[in-house]
């Protein structure tokens, strides 16, 4: 399993995931459209989370995947963008509809923290 994974990440390589912004996924979100998908591992997200997003570390997402749902836009964030770019790929190349937030976790949480109206929790 684990040698298809990293199959489909070397065919993806070469492209980028499509990019949302904070407005467009706080948006997607509160309309119930959107599931935010933390890739960063166990250890990572120990330190700071944010409560609604589903967290599927990197290393389970080609296993984990089928537990989302496809109807709605999967929006992947991680610490600098590099892994959520490829499990957007790698989700995308399975049939979701996946994007990744143009700001870094750390400024995801800066507009969540700035925003007058912040994102509401479901």
């Amino acid at each position: 399993m684990i040698n298809e994974f990293v199959k489909n990440f070397k065919m993806c390589a070469s492209s980028t995931s499509p990019k949302i912004s904070y407005e467009e996924f706080k948006e997607a979100y509160e309309k119930g459209e959107a599931i935010l998908v933390d890739v960063r591992e166990d250890y990572e997200r120990d330190v700071v989370s944010v409560n609604f997003a589903k967290h599927i570390p990197m290393s389970e997402l080609y296993e984990g995947h089928g537990n989302l749902d496809k109807d709605k836009m999967i929006v992947a964030m991680c610490s600098h963008k590099n892994r959520a770019d490829i499990a957007a790929m790698f989700l995308n190349s399975n049939g979701y509809n996946a994007k990744v937030l143009n700001e870094t976790f750390a400024g995801f949480v800066d507009k969540i923290v700035e925003d007058d109206n912040p994102i509401k929790c479901a």
